[in-house]
């Protein structure tokens, strides 16, 4: 029995890895696709030798930072830092990095610094929000953020001021969105 279960999950993991890698493929648009979804898939493989996530882990969070507007090399190393940032908050990387891609993408120009230091810097304060004020989880401090974005934006607020602002909120019982 446990050589069957042990095969079922091989199975069931790489059909789950072609899935992500479908996925991905619908994304990558442009000149040089295959290419460029080649070392997307080469650079999961490697960050997954070297951490606790797998290669569809890696590659549901490259298509989510993709899918929230990054581009190839953001979406490289953004990928790490989701992978981390979830690993941390106990969040779901694929919705981890939709909240951090979407973040990036409406507060990046706000911020100083190359992509790769905007993306740490987001996923640094949106981790520290997380533990610090009364957050069930990162799908609630994205409700959070999905809300108040765009007032945050509009009221010219740091991402530290608004990260802030949602765990106030957060801490006076008025939960995500």
């Amino acid at each position: 029995m446990g050589v069957a279960y042990g095969a079922g999950r091989i199975i069931g993991g790489a059909f789950d890895l072609e899935e992500k890698k479908h996925q991905l493929g619908d994304v990558i648009t442009g000149e040089n696709r295959e290419h460029r979804l080649q070392e997307s898939l080469r650079h999961a493989r490697e960050f997954a030798g070297n951490s606790l996530a797998s290669e569809a882990d890696i590659l549901e969070i490259d298509y989510s930072l993709r899918s929230s507007g990054l581009n190839d090399e953001a979406a490289k190393f953004g990928s790490e830092i989701v992978s981390k940032v979830a690993a941390v908050t106990k969040g779901a990387a694929s919705e981890v990095g939709f909240i951090i891609g979407d973040t990036f993408t409406n507060m990046g120009n706000r911020l100083s610094g190359s992509s790769e230091e905007k993306l740490n810097r987001i996923g640094d304060v949106l981790t520290k929000t997380k533990n610090l004020f009364s957050i069930k989880d990162f799908s609630q401090l994205g409700e959070g953020l999905k809300e108040g974005l765009s007032g945050a934006l509009a009221n010219n607020l740091s991402l530290e001021q608004t990260a802030a602002l949602i765990g106030q909120i957060n801490n006076g019982m008025l939960k995500g969105s």
